[in-house]
């Protein structure tokens, strides 16, 4: 579980490998989900303007990527509670 629930004010969870046209509006009490194929961002020179990041188990395991520790792997009851206490949720 997530322990010391974060209180983020937007979660923006990410799906595509692209960069994020919404990056400009994440703050540094938002936090980043990284899904899908948006866990190819784990790897790159991004800087994420949020300490605030995570990416799901499964879908790095599915790619095989070694992600930086900096991003934190949570698995699907741990998503479900990031959402539930994110003030707003967005899926870009």
């Amino acid at each position: 579980m997530l322990n010391n629930l974060l209180q983020v004010n937007t979660l923006f969870q990410l799906t595509t490998a692209s960069v994020p046209s919404v990056l400009s509006l994440i703050g540094e009490n938002d936090a980043v989900l990284l899904r899908q194929d948006s866990c190819y961002l784990s790897v790159s020179n991004l800087q994420w303007p949020t300490a605030h990041l995570f990416a799901l188990v499964d879908d790095v395991t599915f790619r095989q990527l070694n992600v930086p520790a900096n991003i934190r792997l949570i698995n699907d009851v741990e998503w479900v509670t990031l959402c539930a206490t994110a003030k707003r949720v967005i899926s870009c």
